[in-house]
């Protein structure tokens, strides 16, 4: 039975009660009072910074899911909603400026416009919905969301391709920027492969150090690093998410075989 219930309290506030069972048969000596007093405060800060730890992961995964939820809401009402009206409307001016074409120049111009300024929402809505943090994160980590990815596509690819993930075992934990941009690198350069390279091979290489370096490698027909004004190739939006965190982004072509790799600095 324990002889001894010494309080644990921080600032005012009563935590617990620390058990204590003295050494002795007579019970606590002088000096092991002085030994208790000395270690309850550090030990109640250990106990208080353990429930602050056990409600900050309760916090974020409240986050997690909410913002999941909220993510799921928003990619729903643009498949279902959004998307489907305003390709609507574009298909409604096209007929109409097929409709109007040699009968008024004024007309034929206010209809172009429309149709451009048509174009412009579209593409604002998937740049706001690009945007979001994969889903594949809030299921994973960086690693197994990637090795994930690479299956999926491998699939896809119907076995003509084989896509392999190589990272450490000791990964540390990313800024959310960082792994997010990561994540997005990486999974717009597979699916170029997949789409541009005809690659029977693609290596997905990662390595922490200061910066977080990412290098994807395929073994498919070599493209020159000029073509980054390509929309279809997606190496322009790379660059950018990596030079939004202070990062680097590079490709090096061959005749045959591609490498993309970039840096992002993991003090974001």
């Amino acid at each position: 039975m324990f002889a001894k219930a010494q309080p644990l309290t921080v600032a005012g506030t009563h935590l617990g009660d620390l058990a204590l069972c003295p050494a002795e048969p007579d019970g606590f000596l002088p000096a092991d009072a002085r030994i208790i007093d000395a270690l309850t405060a550090p030990v109640a800060l250990i106990v208080h910074a353990d429930r602050l730890n056990q409600e900050l992961r309760a916090a974020r995964q409240q986050t997690v899911d909410a913002s999941a939820a909220e993510r799921a809401r928003i990619r729903n009402d643009r498949h279902d909603g959004l998307g489907p009206s305003l390709s609507g409307v574009a298909l409604g001016l096209e007929a109409v400026q097929a409709s109007v074409t040699g009968h008024s120049a004024t007309l034929e111009e206010l209809v172009r416009r429309l149709r451009s300024e048509v174009g412009h929402a579209v593409e604002e809505v998937r740049r706001v919905i690009d945007a979001l943090r994969p889903s594949a994160l809030d299921l994973h980590s960086l690693v197994p969301a990637l090795r994930e990815r690479a299956l999926a596509l491998t699939l896809a690819a119907g076995g003509r391709l084989q896509i392999a993930v190589e990272a450490p075992d000791d990964v540390p934990t990313l800024p959310e920027p960082v792994e997010t941009a990561a994540f997005r690198i990486v999974d717009e350069a597979l699916t170029n492969v997949v789409k541009q390279a005809g690659a029977t091979r693609c290596r997905v290489r990662l390595s922490f150090g200061t910066v977080l370096t990412l290098e994807v490698h395929d073994d498919g027909r070599g493209m020159h690093p000029d073509r980054e004004s390509d929309g279809r190739v997606g190496l322009l939006s790379m660059r950018r998410r990596a030079e939004q965190l202070n990062g680097s982004f590079h490709i090096v072509s061959r005749r045959r075989g591609n490498t993309v790799r970039a840096e992002l600095p993991l003090d974001t």
